[in-house]
């Protein structure tokens, strides 16, 4: 509830319910297929990464039954690491990437470089679980979210699909979606804890935070830094802050 009432840009546990549609939605292997296709791959994921000192290189260990599991060819990887426009050398079972000049900074740079490249899936969505959902069809949840990536792929039911992070429903929705995630999340959080509040604080709430077309926070950076009354503005935060402000601009 902090972080949504300070409308945190990134939360700290970013998650999407993902809803398919048609065979994805009834075949358990379908759906196993798309969690893998949007499942972020790193090379890190499918190849044992190390540099040498000796040749002044990286050396890439692609793991062939990763690579299948995953349904990745070695040449995307390859194509991938050649987007680096380094000098390569392929070998039997490993790959050779040199660096420019021969500093052993550089190398190890490059080894992080090669590591974190994303080969596969797309980019904040850490894992995507097959779960069946009440009405007994398959769904996704991820951990990390990417609302507007995810309108693009085959198989996902974009109307029913939601994620927890509000900033990127306002980007992606608009504000009146932002302003009923706000409440949802919010009445959500509050019912497991066993909390009854009345749904009006939080619509008014909600309400307040995007009543101008985009979600502020109820801080003083936001919604109570504005306010009209500086003795309001004083009474929350930074009081004297406030008030000599207040004086120096005659208010």
């Amino acid at each position: 509830i902090i972080e949504i009432v300070d409308a945190r840009k990134k939360p700290s546990t970013p998650a999407m319910k993902v809803r398919l549609t048609g065979e994805y939605a009834s075949n358990r292997h379908k759906a196993e297929m798309l969690a893998m296709e949007i499942e972020e791959t790193h090379i890190r994921d499918i190849a044992k990464v190390e540099s040498s000192t000796e040749d002044m290189c990286v050396c890439g260990y692609p793991n062939k039954r990763e690579l299948l599991r995953r349904g990745i060819g070695e040449e995307q990887v390859i194509d991938k690491i050649k987007s680096l426009d380094m000098p390569i050398q392929e070998e039997d079972a490993k790959l050779k990437i040199y660096t420019r000049n021969n500093s052993y900074h550089e190398l190890l740079r490059l080894e992080e470089r090669v590591a974190n490249m994303l080969v596969h899936g797309i980019e904040g969505i850490r894992r995507a679980i097959v779960r069946k959902s009440p009405d007994g069809e398959y769904m996704l949840y991820t951990e990390g979210s990417a609302l507007k990536k995810m309108s693009k792929i085959e198989g996902v039911d974009f109307s029913r699909t939601t994620t927890n992070n509000i900033a990127e429903i306002a980007e992606v929705l608009g504000i009146e979606a932002a302003r009923n995630a706000i409440i949802d999340e919010m009445m959500n959080t509050l019912e497991e804890q066993g909390l009854d509040v009345d749904a009006r604080h939080v619509t008014l709430i909600a309400d307040a935070m995007t009543v101008e077309g985009e979600v502020k926070q109820i801080g003083r950076h936001g919604l109570a830094g504005e306010k009209a009354s500086v003795l309001s503005r004083a009474a929350f935060e930074v009081t004297v802050d406030n008030l000599l402000e207040a004086a120096i601009h005659g208010e």
